[in-house]
């Protein structure tokens, strides 16, 4: 069984949106200083020449403003569309090396999820902010789980904060088929992947692998077109089953990694 994170490549995104963020203002912070500087060097000259010049000045400084404004609102609306594209082909470029037979993808995460062309997998949704993430991206869209065969879905009740993403997470498995998901409520933990016990992430994978399995099988066989079973399939034909020996390093590989990215995130 193999797995696909995704939230790591949230982590690059942000990262790339900072860099791209102050890029884009440099050149206008600094004609702003410059211009100020000036006019402040002019101020005590009197009306006249001197006036004039001095009016030039805050006007060039109204102007750069008026610039600086244009710009950062045009970055708003650029940047997190170009972070959530960055993700999506990292994750894509990721998906076609390893294709795995389940997907794991957390917080923003599960936005990039929904944005990628891929076969229909099982899914372990952790702590989703798809709704957060909405007016982020401006995004009029509605996400829903209606085609994917199975998904669980994990989300912490124990803040305030959690709360809202708790009803936004009860909405969106209602999206799910009867039978083919359920939603895990944590009383503890925050929302803090770093928090979430290596046995518990060890059974919500084996719960998705092995139920997401059986209905991708079953859904393909009645003609579902969106599901790739050679990904759920040996050579043989035979359906793969939940692996005994390896499957603890994996689980246990994918709990560290899983501490990692909570650790770059706090």
């Amino acid at each position: 069984m193999s797995y696909t994170l995704l939230w790591d490549f949230r982590i690059c995104g942000v990262v790339d949106c900072v860099r791209l963020c102050w890029i884009a203002a440099a050149p206008w912070i600094g004609g702003v200083v410059t211009g100020v500087s000036l006019a402040n060097a002019q101020a005590p000259n009197s009306l006249g020449t001197d006036g004039v010049a001095l009016a030039v000045c805050w006007v060039l400084v109204l102007l750069q403003l008026a610039l600086g404004a244009l710009l950062v609102f045009l970055a708003s609306l650029g940047i997190p569309h170009l972070m959530l594209s960055v993700a999506r082909n990292r994750a894509m470029k990721a998906f076609t090396m390893f294709r795995p037979n389940a997907i794991v993808a957390s917080s923003f995460g599960s936005v990039v999820l929904f944005h990628m062309s891929i076969p229909k997998l099982p899914l372990l949704l952790l702590f989703p902010a798809q709704e957060a993430h909405r007016s982020f991206f401006a995004s009029a869209s509605t996400y829903s789980l209606k085609k994917w065969p199975y998904v669980l879905l994990v989300q912490a009740a124990d803040s305030r904060g959690q709360r809202k993403q708790l009803e936004d997470s009860l909405q969106l498995i209602e999206t799910v088929q009867a039978g083919r998901g359920r939603l895990e409520i944590l009383e503890t933990g925050g929302g803090s992947l770093k928090k979430i016990d290596d046995a518990d992430l060890r059974s919500w994978i084996e719960e998705v692998f092995e139920r997401g399995r059986d209905q991708v099988l079953q859904l393909s066989a009645s003609g579902v077109k969106d599901m790739d079973t050679s990904l759920f399939l040996h050579t043989g034909g035979t359906p793969l089953a939940q692996p005994s020996s390896p499957r603890t390093t994996s689980v246990d590989a994918l709990s560290q990694q899983l501490s990692a990215a909570s650790d770059s995130q706090a």
